[in-house]
């Protein structure tokens, strides 16, 4: 069976592709994708005003957003990840991202003649791509789905307080987001003062979980069970906003 992952090169990926090489020997091919670069904004505040703000924080303990968000990750890290750090230097992550989207990709997938391709934090992919593995490109979807398709579900569940549906999905990919049929899923617990971060984690536990199994039973042939039709809105990242993110910190107690 031959097996590659296409994913991203944050922290919680590298985790989880480090974890997957542990239950397959290091058997599966690793692809990161190449992100779209940044817009060079010019900075907005003057490096005076920046230390004020660092000593209003310190004296108030009123926090920006990234600060409460670099302090959220870290906390989950050190809760559900503790053999992080050697996990991490275990992993030899490839050096050059690469165009996900590009034909000398899809020219270098076709080639290799994959069984299985693994989705773990990718844009939205085509067709071309994901027509290319043998048995099938399985993805991994933070939610129960079909409820909360698209990007960040697990902040929308926090923000609607709507728990029911916190977890993590496998299931095929076709040419349209998050539909395709189901494999397997797991249900997360939910406790109190539950981040964006400490929900993630838990899902990427719970898909480190599952996925040996995902791969056995698509070997196997099986094509899943068909989503249910709901409707509810596809959610993208644009949709949060400051705002957005200002009523769900101040929820769940931090000053900002």
């Amino acid at each position: 069976m031959k097996i590659a992952i296409l994913t991203n090169d944050s922290l919680p990926a590298k985790y989880f592709v480090g974890k997957l090489l542990q239950m397959n020997n290091g058997t599966i091919d690793i692809y990161i994708e190449k992100k779209k670069k940044k817009k060079n904004h010019i900075s907005l505040f003057t490096s005076i005003k920046k230390e004020l703000k660092r000593y209003k924080r310190f004296f108030t303990k009123q926090y920006s957003l990234s600060d409460i968000e670099i302090l959220m990750e870290c906390r989950a890290r050190k809760r559900y990840f503790p053999d992080f750090k050697n996990v991490i230097q275990s992993v030899k992550m490839p050096k050059c991202p690469v165009n996900i989207h590009s034909k000398e990709f899809l020219n270098r997938i076709e080639a290799s003649s994959y069984d299985i391709i693994i989705l773990f934090g990718t844009s939205i992919v085509g067709q071309s791509l994901i027509s290319l593995p043998k048995v099938g490109m399985l993805n991994i979807h933070s939610s129960l789905l079909p409820y909360y398709k698209g990007t960040m579900p697990e902040f929308w569940q926090l923000y609607f307080q709507d728990y029911a549906y916190c977890g993590v999905t496998i299931h095929y990919v076709e040419n349209s987001v998050d539909t395709g049929n189901i494999l397997l899923q797991k249900s997360i617990q939910v406790e109190d003062k539950d981040t964006f971060y400490d929900l993630r984690y838990k899902n990427i536990l719970a898909a480190i979980e599952l996925i040996p199994d995902a791969i056995k039973l698509a070997k196997e042939g099986n094509k899943g069970k068909v989503q249910e039709n709901v409707t509810q809105e596809v959610f993208r990242f644009s949709m949060i906003t400051d705002e957005k993110k200002k009523v769900l910190y101040r929820r769940l107690g931090w000053r900002v």
